[in-house]
């Protein structure tokens, strides 16, 4: 098991406490899949639907890590049924789930 960097463990405690804008100024730069995947939740907390997905796809492509995985899938579903698109979601995401 790898451990985090300190900037990805206060990014999380950000967006635990509704801080987004500091979890961004933490890991807005960072490339890494779970770096990725904090980015998208920070940007969907703002409400930024299409950074947030761009983000958190990117994650997806970046690693094999389950629980990475499992975080970005996560925030892709909460996504979908914020902004409405739930018939995008039965119809597109969730065989993308089952498949991986």
């Amino acid at each position: 098991m790898k451990t985090n960097s300190p900037l990805v463990v206060a990014a999380g405690r950000a967006l635990a406490r509704g801080e987004p804008l500091s979890a961004l100024a933490l890991v807005g730069r960072l490339d890494s899949a779970l770096g990725l995947t904090l980015r998208g939740i920070a940007y969907a907390q703002v409400g930024d639907w299409e950074l947030a997905k761009q983000s958190l796809e990117r994650a997806l492509t970046r690693t094999d890590d389950e629980r990475t995985r499992a975080h970005a899938h996560a925030a892709l579903v909460e996504i979908a049924l914020s902004t409405g698109a739930s018939r995008m979601l039965l119809l597109g995401l969730v065989p993308t789930l089952e498949g991986d």
